[in-house]
């Protein structure tokens, strides 16, 4: 239906009536939703990952790493705290974003789950992530970092609307009245929430850096990516991802990911498995036999050794390992560049 807007002027000029408008960096409409935004967001990270696509296997990995936390997780995660409020679809729409630049930079395959792609790459899915700028931000505005007109937008406290009752949950922001899904999805009543449920611990805590850690430690863990995963010609590197996830183009690899009906290896034995391939088939014995003189300080070795390296082992040494297991990729001439 029409609906005759007021006539509002600023400075005498009569204001216009928009169904969207872009306002530092974010895209705002009358309806209150984010879906012009969002829609936004892809259409200008299609063009990073694009490059990143044609750089695939010409840069190492760390420079591609690089390339995807300076300029496309910025872009993706830009105001993100403002707009978290936008529907579940949306919201997996942005995640395959960066699922898509992790299969670029690791070189993983799309066979490989998500959970064994995100442990490769030791990232936090970008929902976990925006709930952790939440809570930072949350700890500012409750310690007084922030400007004052973000200030009075919290509620008091439980222990102030309640009077002479000792309750658990004395410490608490009261609970906003909600009745739309749109406003309980925005950023203080979502925050409220996500913030009552930290220990007092983690609340109480007396700086930010403290307070990062602390959500580090207990809610949003991760683990450093080995230094020797970032390192080595690229090719084989991504070869190398492959066979520790599963992916790669060994018989056994394509007949679990039903890319193809066999698995034996075109030397006979019945498997073509990562096993086979690292330590028994025939077809590269003296490929092997360097790999393992190369390696004779590191013995007995095993599969994960050579896949994974070791926490055992310094920097240094997995470095050593990772260049031996390259040397026999590159000497085996088994795999071949695929997209």
């Amino acid at each position: 239906r029409n609906i005759n807007n007021p006539l509002l002027l600023f400075n005498d000029v009569p204001v216009k009536f928009v169904n969207d408008h872009k306002h530092l960096g974010l895209t705002f409409t009358n309806t209150g939703k984010w879906h012009e935004h969002i829609n936004n967001i892809i259409s200008s990270s299609k063009s990073i990952l694009g490059l990143m696509r044609k750089m695939k296997f010409s840069v190492n990995r760390q420079t591609i790493n690089q390339l995807y936390t300076s300029f496309l997780r910025p872009l993706i995660e830009y105001a993100s705290v403002v707009w978290d409020g936008c529907s579940q679809y949306e919201k997996e729409n942005l995640e395959k974003i960066q699922n898509e630049a992790a299969r670029i930079i690791t070189g993983l395959t799309r066979s490989v789950s998500l959970e064994k792609l995100y442990t490769e790459t030791c990232w936090l899915k970008l929902s976990e992530r925006r709930q952790y700028q939440k809570l930072i931000y949350m700890f500012k505005i409750i310690n007084g970092m922030t400007p004052d007109y973000l200030n009075i937008l919290l509620p008091d406290t439980v222990n102030n609307n309640v009077n002479n009752y000792n309750l658990r949950n004395a410490n608490d922001l009261t609970t906003i009245v909600r009745r739309t899904e749109l406003f309980s999805n925005s950023f203080i009543p979502s925050s409220i929430t996500s913030w009552n449920n930290l220990s007092p611990e983690v609340k109480n805590l007396n700086t930010i850096s403290q307070f990062k850690n602390a959500l580090k430690r207990t809610i949003f863990k991760t683990n450093q990516i080995p230094k020797h995963f970032l390192l080595g010609n690229r090719f084989l590197s991504v070869m190398h991802a492959r066979l520790r996830n599963g992916c790669s183009n060994l018989n056994n690899d394509l007949f679990k990911n039903h890319l193809q009906v066999f698995k034996h290896c075109s030397c006979g034995f019945h498997t073509e498995d990562t096993d086979h391939f690292l330590f028994q088939c025939p077809l590269y014995t003296n490929a092997r036999i360097q790999m393992f003189r190369s390696l004779q300080q590191f013995h007995p070795l095993n599969k994960n050794l050579l896949l994974f390296g070791s926490n055992n082992l310094n920097d240094n040494d997995n470095i050593t390992v990772l260049n031996a297991v390259h040397a026999y990729i590159k000497s085996t001439n088994r795999f071949s560049i695929i997209n």
